[in-house]
């Protein structure tokens, strides 16, 4: 293989189960078969950056088994990098989904479509052309450029190299990969291969030319080595999520959960962050005793390469205006019409995040970018009943939390999932609630005559922090919202009931200031 540095090479190991080798249902692994020639040629030189996604979901020969989520690890992971503001680190136009199957999730189905009105390409998910479109697209980032290439397949490790699995069943070889890419001299390269790395016995519409001055295009230059993270051994699916478990670590660490001091994401913070997630993950459904879930090896000044810049201000808020089916979006001054758009249903709610604007449906809600292009659909398992959104997690970027019936669940502006669980009861209203700077934000949610409290990091895990309900007991909330009752600078939880009449409570659910119209909150007994 070729002397020259690359930027990254990372080995993302996580995949769902074949046969063999695999025990696990949820594993992403196979028996090694006979290899292919891994030999091709590719175009001249040309441009900055290009990128090549594969996602295979369903493969010819029926003994490998279909995995669910890799096409949507495909599409998730371009839609990121292509147009996640803090990330953005290739135009559309020079992104190649070499793809087998259909994605799982209607988000999923709604990013690819936005990726190719865009200017993105759909290709086959053949050996030969997998290896041809790494050199085409190795071609396009040429000698000073930076390339990225994913996998989302099954794969295996036999004599020490790691081979992924493409549509046909047969293998290719990640050793020939890299000498397709050395070939271009490809200074920097970001290798993320989401497939099982098991040993086995004997021998897995966006202008291009607007990201020229992007802060971490101008810092890419800057940086050479290699750094190889991965899984240690099985990699797993997950069906909440409804990504590679190593996937969707990858694409929570780059959305600013990863972040250093300089609120930025490297490959050391990155690697951390996933090593905790996957970890957490695999003990939680899987393997209780696993140690490491996740290895790195970092050259030269890798450690330090940038792949999201969270200090990236979120764009302004704009006027929302919901009349019926038709959605509205203004400038605030001078108020200028900016867009309209029909979403064919009721529009009961609407929120804004990062520049997302969502309209809620009773049976959907729907996510708009700025120029009021639909970019993805998300439906819910009951009506929903409210919707907002906030700053849950400290990180300067803002989520949209959805009351479906009595589920509570968290989106990002991307249109991801986050955590979710199910109150005990039915829920009516919902307020992200922050004491003050030195207070973790917390979820409020209330049902007829109850408050719930939940710590947004621990959602899942459906335990509030604390509950309580109104009394007497004949009253009915109508509403949640945060107000400073007694100006303490320390912001209350403002209930109120149906009747009009108002209760303050504090971060830990005890009363603030004296109620004069008879209400009390009795704390329902920890467990």
């Amino acid at each position: 293989m070729s002397s020259v540095k690359r930027w990254t090479f990372v080995a993302f190991a996580c995949l769902s189960a074949a046969f063999g080798a695999a025990e696990f249902a949820g594993q992403r692994s196979v028996t090694p078969l006979s290899l292919v020639d891994a030999s091709t040629s590719a175009p001249a030189d040309g441009g900055r950056a290009a990128a090549l996604f594969v996602g295979i979901r369903t493969f010819d020969r029926g003994a490998l088994r279909e995995i669910p989520y890799a096409v949507d690890d495909a599409i998730d992971l371009a839609y990121l990098f292509a147009f996640d503001r803090r990330v953005r680190l290739v135009p559309p136009q020079r992104i190649v989904l070499a793809l087998s199957g259909a994605p799982d999730k209607p988000e999923s189905s709604n990013r690819l479509r936005e990726l190719i009105r865009a200017g993105a390409r759909v290709a086959k998910a053949e050996p030969h052309h997998i290896l041809a479109l790494a050199g085409q697209q190795a071609a396009i980032a040429g000698s000073h450029g930076f390339l990225i290439v994913s996998f989302a397949t099954h794969g295996f490790v036999r004599g020490g190299i790691q081979h992924v699995v493409a549509a046909s069943g047969q293998p290719v070889s990640t050793a020939a990969l890299l000498d397709v890419i050395a070939a271009h001299r490809v200074p920097r390269s970001l290798i993320l291969i989401d497939a099982c790395k098991q040993r086995i016995a004997g021998s897995r519409g966006v202008d291009a030319l607007s990201y020229a001055g992007m802060t971490l295009a101008k810092q890419m230059p800057r940086v050479h080595g290699q750094v190889v993270l991965s899984t240690v051994g099985a990699a797993y699916d997950d069906p909440d999520r409804r990504n590679g478990v190593f996937t969707a670590a990858v694409m929570e660490g780059l959305q600013c959960n990863a972040t250093t001091l300089r609120k930025r994401v490297t490959a050391t913070t990155l690697h951390a962050y996933v090593e905790r997630s996957v970890r957490k993950w695999i003990r939680d459904h899987v393997d209780h005793a696993i140690g490491s879930a996740t290895q790195i090896s970092l050259d030269g000044e890798a450690k330090n390469m940038p792949l999201a810049d969270c200090s990236v201000p979120p764009p302004p808020p704009v006027i929302v205006v919901a009349s019926g089916h038709t959605l509205r979006t203004f400038l605030k001054s001078p108020r200028k019409l900016l867009w309209r758009n029909d979403v064919e249903a009721p529009i009961t709610h609407t929120a804004q995040a990062d520049g997302t604007i969502v309209a809620g449906t009773r049976k959907a809600l729907i996510g708009f970018d700025r120029i009021g292009t639909r970019v993805w659909t998300i439906t819910g398992p009951e009506p929903l009943r409210e919707l907002t959104a906030g700053d849950l997690f400290r990180n300067g970027h803002h989520h949209f939390v959805a009351l479906w019936g009595g589920h509570i669940a968290i989106y990002d502006a991307e249109g991801g999932r986050g955590d979710t669980c199910e109150a005990p009861e039915k829920l009516r209203a919902v307020e992200i609630y922050r004491a003050g700077p030195h207070y973790a934000p917390r979820i409020a949610v209330a049902g007829a005559n109850r408050v719930l409290v939940y710590d947004p990091k621990k959602l899942r895990d459906a335990k509030p922090l604390w509950s309580g309900h109104l009394m007497p007991r004949t009253e009915t909330i109508a509403s949640l919202h945060v107000a400073d009752r007694n100006h303490d600078t320390k912001l209350d939880i403002a209930i109120t009931t149906a009747r009009g009449a108002t209760l303050y409570v504090d971060v830990q659910g005890n009363p603030v200031g004296t109620a004069k119209n008879g209400l009390r909150l009795k704390l329902d007994a920890r467990k």
